[in-house]
């Protein structure tokens, strides 16, 4: 009774444990560099990428309480990189206003792989939308750094006034994401504990059989 009883808790383990990685796929990043001296420092955006299935989500949120309210605030403009050479326009899903730009330069952050653009009347705060595309796997397949080691980079318009400016771009640079647990050492665990308690469980049913 008790193997059984550790088994079904070793089971619930690996269970509990499944569902861990399926929640960890989500990864948020500071934008924390801005392109033009305003005066202030602090986590201007932060971009947030989850992975289900071979689908990717991505929320840019502009930080409005640190910028200030300005007119019409807001994200027109989202540069990130991919090591996935299949990925082409047509895996965006649209955005009214919205378009896809390959290989697109994000002022002195350097060039990136793709451009969401869309125009002064379709800022957006928070920016969402998603990339579908069967290679897809991880929110690791868009943390890609460019020549100048920026990996994210947003411009952001219509805030108030800081020293003179009302927009900027803004890039995580070389700030770290949060950490991702790896699903293959979830996955070792469980099945170690699960192949423990087994061979526990076996043991004593042999030492029963023994005594009878």
């Amino acid at each position: 009774m008790k193997t059984n009883k550790l088994f079904q808790i070793a089971c619930s383990i690996i269970i509990v444990l499944g569902l861990a990685v399926a929640e960890a796929k989500a990864t948020t990043w500071s934008l924390s560099d801005s392109n033009v001296d305003l005066g202030i420092t602090g986590n201007f955006a932060s971009v947030s990428i989850n992975v289900t299935g071979n689908t990717a989500t991505f929320i840019v949120d502009a930080n409005q309480a640190l910028l200030g309210t300005g007119s019409n605030f807001g994200i027109d403009k989202f540069f990130f990189n991919t090591n996935l050479t299949s990925i082409t326009a047509a895996d965006f899903a649209a955005i009214p206003n919205w378009s896809v730009i390959n290989g697109s330069n994000a002022s002195s952050f350097g060039m990136f792989d793709f451009e969401y653009k869309g125009t002064g009347s379709s800022r957006i705060d928070p920016l969402t939308f998603a990339i579908s595309n069967s290679s897809i796997i991880s929110e690791l397949n868009f943390y890609q750094p460019n020549t100048d080691g920026s990996h994210f980079v947003a411009h952001i318009a219509g805030f108030g006034a800081l020293k003179g400016q009302t927009s900027a771009f803004f890039s995580d640079g070389l700030t770290p994401p949060a950490p991702v647990p790896e699903p293959s050492t979830f996955i070792l665990f469980g099945a170690g504990l699960a192949g423990i308690l087994l061979l526990k469980r076996k043991s004593m049913i042999k030492a029963s059989l023994q005594r009878a």
